[in-house]
C-alpha cells in the first residue's frame, strides 16, 4: 500500500478512536512511531491529526457541559477549576520550605 493510501486509513482509524494512536496503528498494521515519523515530516498529516485531537476535544467537553447540565456538582467543581480560575476558583497547596533540613516556613501556591 502507498504511503499517502496508509495515511488515509490512519486518519480514518484515529477518528473512529477518537484520538488514540495505540489503537489506529494497530487497526492500520503499523508500529506506533510511524505516526510520530510522518507528523514531522509531513505537515499536511499533523494537520489533519491536530483536528481530529481536536475533534475529540469537543466531543469530551460537550459530554462534561452534559453533566453539568444535569447539576452533576462534581463536573460543576472541575468546570470551575479548570476554566474559572480568574473568578477565584483555584486551589492552593501548601509546601514545606527547608533549608538544609531545617523548616523554614510554609510556601503557598
Amino acid at each position: 500500500m502507498k504511503t499517502d493510501k496508509r495515511k488515509e486509513l490512519f486518519l480514518e482509524k484515529f477518528k473512529a478512536t477518537k484520538g488514540n494512536i495505540s489503537i489506529a496503528s494497530e487497526a492500520a498494521n503499523m508500529p506506533r512511531q510511524t505516526y510520530y515519523d510522518w507528523r514531522k515530516a509531513d505537515k499536511n498529516f499533523a494537520t489533519a491529526a491536530d483536528d481530529i485531537i481536536a475533534g475529540t476535544g469537543d466531543f469530551v467537553e460537550s459530554k462534561l457541559m452534559q453533566k453539568i447540565s444535569k447539576d452533576d456538582t462534581s463536573s460543576i467543581i472541575f468546570y470551575c477549576k479548570t476554566k474559572l480560575k480568574d473568578r477565584g476558583y483555584i486551589e492552593r497547596g501548601e509546601n514545606d520550605v527547608k533549608f538544609s533540613g531545617t523548616l523554614i516556613g510554609k510556601w503557598q501556591d
